[in-house]
């Protein structure tokens, strides 16, 4: 009787843990199976089941190739065989190709598993790491891609440890300053370069956006860029963990000083980079920079000294700018006439911002326009004939930017003129001084009223005139015509 008991009590305690085992097989967030020699599902368990979408029946006793399409009994029969020849587990890594075609990555072990009548098994418990190789695949192809921007970047980058001392610098960086990356690995800028000519010789400390020359973040009131040294401008990076801007000269491959301007910054994180730095060459900008700042100053001085009247004038006809010359013509300061407009100086109509020649060069229908007319002194009317000079300057895109006016003074005609008019010319303006109409001076010179219309409109901008009694004045002052004459 107790040794009956004793079997049920042992069978019934078995019966317990192969109920926990199964449990906890099925449980497993891990792939397990038992397969004989073929490969062929002799068990497993519900995790396999749920991945291969597929019920027991389907799978229990089938060859791998139509569990899983042709081919995967070649795939996994080398494995199966070696754990059942050497009768050791065996860990390994395998991307089984499901029917549907989807490629998965597992990792895990198979191992013998010897059955009560003498054969063996062999067993496997496999997790999926499809997900976690594809993201492997990802960073190693990110890191790639990375590597390769910054073999390709023209901007110089480095990086350097807490203690300043460089740990990375890309080919850039490399050639502009002549050095191979063995060199500078585990050296400070002020090993490599003695007496300050390696780069960051002239700390900027801007903050990020800010042109180069400006004071920095962190400086006290006042106090300039470029007053902390290179590494003290990098250990604020570190200390305070925000980017700062800097410009400085750095010696070239050829010896010269060449002007770069970057930014330092903070790289958190594991590892020995603490700080990074990139930065681009402005050497060549600042050559070209200096070079039209040489030219805006001769253009300058040859725009104040020239003898010749000049006036940049906006597009709605204000003067913007005006040299001595210009101003001159008008007896007027060039910061008087800064506060007026072209159709201030000119006889009304003529150049005000609705005129003709000024909207066609707004719209820029025109390009220049040449006209006979006189600058007149806002104060008193006065006026001085001139021929004035109308030049639209557009931008780079070809869109109208602003107006240059040149004027040359016209001399009005002195007495003793007359002997160079025609005879046709002073009768004319003598039948206009007695007030003749058209219809009479027609009659008189026997032409028609259109030709008269005609030769009083030439002789006005022959003599400056607005209208017939402007004329007829101007005739007079002149000497074209003399009091005591034929029209009086």
């Amino acid at each position: 009787m107790v040794d009956a008991r004793d079997q049920a009590d042992e069978r019934s305690t078995a019966a317990v843990a192969d109920e926990r085992f199964g449990l906890f097989m099925d449980l497993s967030p891990a792939i397990c199976f038992l397969a004989d020699a073929d490969d062929r599902i002799v068990w497993l368990n519900r995790t396999f089941l749920s991945w291969l979408g597929r019920a027991s029946a389907d799978v229990i006793g089938k060859h791998p190739d139509e569990v899983h399409g042709p081919g995967a009994a070649a795939q996994f029969a080398p494995s199966t065989q070696r754990v059942l020849r050497t009768g050791r587990p065996l860990s390994m890594e395998q991307t089984v190709r499901l029917a549907d075609g989807r490629a998965v990555h597992l990792v895990g072990h198979k191992f013998p598993v010897p059955q009560p009548d003498g054969s063996v098994l062999v067993g496997g418990t496999f997790v999926d790491v499809t997900a976690r190789v594809a993201a492997e695949r990802a960073w190693t192809e990110a890191e790639e891609r990375f590597r390769t921007f910054m073999r390709l970047l023209p901007a110089m980058a480095y990086t350097k440890d807490s203690r300043l001392r460089y740990t990375w610098a890309n080919p850039a960086f490399l050639r502009t300053v002549g050095r191979d990356l063995p060199e500078i690995i585990g050296h400070r800028a002020a090993e490599l370069w003695p007496g300050g000519k390696g780069p960051e010789a002239e700390p900027g400390g801007e903050s990020p956006g800010q042109e180069p020359g400006g004071k920095g973040p962190g400086k006290g009131p006042g106090q300039e860029s470029g007053e902390e040294s290179p590494e003290d401008e990098e250990a604020l990076v570190l200390a305070d963990g925000r980017p700062r801007s800097f410009r400085t000269r750095i010696a070239l491959a050829d010896g010269t000083l060449g002007h770069v301007f970057g930014y330092h910054f903070p790289l958190p994180g594991e590892g020995d980079d603490a700080l990074g730095g990139v930065f681009v060459d402005l050497t060549g900008e600042m050559a070209v920079r200096d070079r039209m700042a040489e030219h805006e100053t001769r253009l300058s001085a040859l725009f104040e000294r020239s003898p010749t009247a000049v006036a940049f004038i906006g597009l709605d006809g204000s003067f913007t700018e005006v040299n001595p010359a210009f101003a001159a013509v008008l007896g007027m300061s060039p910061a008087g006439l800064q506060t007026l407009s072209l159709g201030d100086v000119t006889p009304a109509g003529r150049l005000d911002p609705h005129s003709p020649p000024l909207s066609e060069m707004r719209t820029g229908r025109r390009s220049r326009h040449r006209l006979d007319t006189r600058l007149i002194h806002p104060s008193d009317g006065a006026g001085t004939p001139v021929s004035l000079l109308l030049t639209l300057i557009r931008d780079g895109d070809g869109r109208p930017q602003e107006i240059i006016a040149t004027v040359n003074p016209r001399p009005a005609p002195r007495p003793g003129d007359a002997d160079r008019w025609s005879d046709d010319e002073i009768t004319l303006l003598t039948l206009v001084a007695a007030g003749a109409s058209d219809s009479r001076i027609a009659r008189e010179l026997s032409m028609g009223e259109s030709t008269v219309r005609l030769r009083l409109g030439a002789l006005k901008r022959r003599l400056d005139a607005e209208n017939r009694a402007h004329l007829i004045a101007r005739a007079y002052q002149t000497g074209v015509l003399r009091p005591g004459g034929p029209e009086g």
